[in-house]
């Protein structure tokens, strides 16, 4: 049984840190190592902490000063010494086998890379939505690459609906950017260039709890505009590797989705019009090419937000909003 190490990174999650904690040391696989990284909590995180250690359970606390999300699992990366890295954010939970389950298909398939599913839940862990990539057509359980399987591109790109192998992480010297928004898209479409080998594990083992503190529900913020960050990053990356027109669809398709169709149209429902075309000015520097066939592969409902954004309709769109 080799060994696994849950990087969970800690900040302000008095409410919810228990119960992550709880998922952890009730999975079923018992060879875990538990780091958990405080990242400068002023609640009472740190408290909570100290107290499953004085109960006797095992694991390693690290604190630092607030470095962000990317900075916390870095830190933990450092440290883990596991053959797997699983990450679970703190607010979060775990179902009981999902160490158990990851592992095996890993080893099955020798994957770098696990991927599975995830459920959004209620403050209470009432599933709201469950998040599948079945509809991608990967095989299930089978070794799978980017060359072959391009819809790889095209899966949830949290790492924590993925098992990682540290050898893969290390070996490409993988880690997360400190302090910007989106981290996670950027480190899932860094970790393609090495060309991992892949699996598909078709059960949801990860559950996601939505609360009014959570980073997702904070597009107000003028941080949205690190998704243009994110995608300079990218388009870099890619083609220092020489693989931009390899994959030049599938980044300008991601794009389409996430910046003009996603992060555009929330911030036209939300009114904030000067950061959507801020925005909006900066993706078509990028893209400078309206490409009419990505276009066609969008849903029904994102190719008609697309035309109101062409035609900069933002405040038939902030009329709208509950659509």
């Amino acid at each position: 049984m080799c060994l696994v190490s849950v990087i969970v990174p800690v900040y302000n999650v008095e409410l919810y840190l228990a119960d992550c904690l709880d998922s952890i040391f009730a999975q079923t696989y018992d060879k875990l190592e538990l780091i958990a990284v405080d990242d400068g909590s002023t609640d009472r995180s740190p408290e909570i902490l100290q107290h499953y250690l004085d109960e006797g359970y095992l694991f390693r606390v690290i604190r630092q000063a607030n470095q962000g999300l990317g900075g916390a699992r870095n830190t933990g990366l450092r440290a883990a010494t596991g053959k797997y890295i699983f990450f679970v954010d703190s607010d979060d939970t775990i179902e009981r086998k999902a160490v158990e389950k990851a592992v095996a298909a890993a080893e099955q398939t020798k994957a770098d890379i696990t991927l599975f599913n995830f459920r959004h839940t209620d403050l209470n862990g009432v599933e709201i939505q469950a998040f599948d990539n079945d509809q991608l057509g990967l095989p299930v359980l089978m070794p799978l690459n980017l060359k072959d399987h391009g819809a790889i591109f095209f899966t949830l790109s949290s790492p924590c609906s993925r098992l990682f192998k540290r050898e893969f992480l290390q070996e490409n010297q993988l880690k997360f950017v400190n302090r910007i928004w989106f981290e996670d898209l950027l480190f899932f479409l860094q970790t393609l260039l090495y060309n991992p080998v892949y699996c598909y594990l078709p059960e949801v083992l990860y559950n996601y709890r939505q609360h009014g503190a959570s980073i997702t529900k904070s597009f107000h913020s003028n941080k949205n505009i690190d998704i243009i960050t994110v995608f300079e990053n990218v388009l870099n990356d890619y083609k220092n590797a020489d693989a931009y027109e390899r994959y030049k669809q599938e980044i300008h398709y991601l794009a389409l989705e996430h910046i003009y169709t996603g992060i555009l149209y929330i911030l036209a429902k939300a009114g904030r019009f000067n950061l959507y075309r801020t925005i909006k000015e900066r993706y078509f520097q990028l893209f400078p090419n309206i490409n009419s066939q990505l276009r066609r592969r969008l849903p029904l409902k994102k190719r008609l937000i697309a035309k109101l954004i062409d035609w900069d309709l933002v405040k038939l769109i902030h009329i709208f909003k509950k659509a």
